[in-house]
């Protein structure tokens, strides 16, 4: 049973989240360079573990199907827009309501699938973070190949000024 600080913890957590969501912010110009790397790395660390059986692919696959899915519809409800001549970007109240509709629906999934496949299925231990990183690689993944594919140039303009900006 959660208790009163859990519960507080988790408000502020999900509040944050929402303001961070609907706040503008500068096109980044590694909108596909963080996917990609998250993604490969879960893909490293899921192939390096050996506890990763044919059903736990399974899953995981599923989970990186779903969450993609999940991140093409988000990009489609993501506002990108010039402001004083930089692109800026923005969610909306449809893309966080259906992030956050699409949470138990993803890791719901598991709960299925492991009835279905076997205990491969479940990740526990040192496995439990890889179904998060699948997820996320394939949210953000989703997002970035629609907003490159919609708004191609201000991708583009972007990642020029990302490689301009003194690390």
């Amino acid at each position: 049973m959660p208790t009163a600080q859990d519960v507080i913890l988790g408000i502020v957590i999900l509040l944050f989240v929402v303001k961070r969501q609907l706040s503008p912010r500068t096109l980044s110009g590694g909108l596909l360079f963080l996917p990609l790397i998250l993604g490969a790395y879960a893909l490293y660390e899921a192939a390096g573990d050996s506890m990763v059986q044919i059903a736990g692919w399974i899953s995981l696959l599923l989970t990186l199907a779903m969450s993609f899915i999940v991140g093409l519809i988000r990009g489609r409800m993501t506002r990108i827009y010039q402001e004083n001549g930089r692109w800026m970007i923005a969610g909306s109240w449809q893309s966080l309501l259906l992030w956050l509709v699409s949470i138990p629906i993803r890791y719901g999934l598991r709960f299925l699938l492991v009835p279905l496949l076997g205990e491969g299925a479940a990740f526990h231990g040192q496995t439990a973070p890889l179904p998060y990183l699948f997820s996320i690689a394939g949210l953000l993944l989703g997002r970035a190949l629609i907003l490159a594919l919609r708004h191609p140039e201000a991708v583009r303009q972007a990642r020029r000024a990302c490689r301009k900006t003194p690390l």
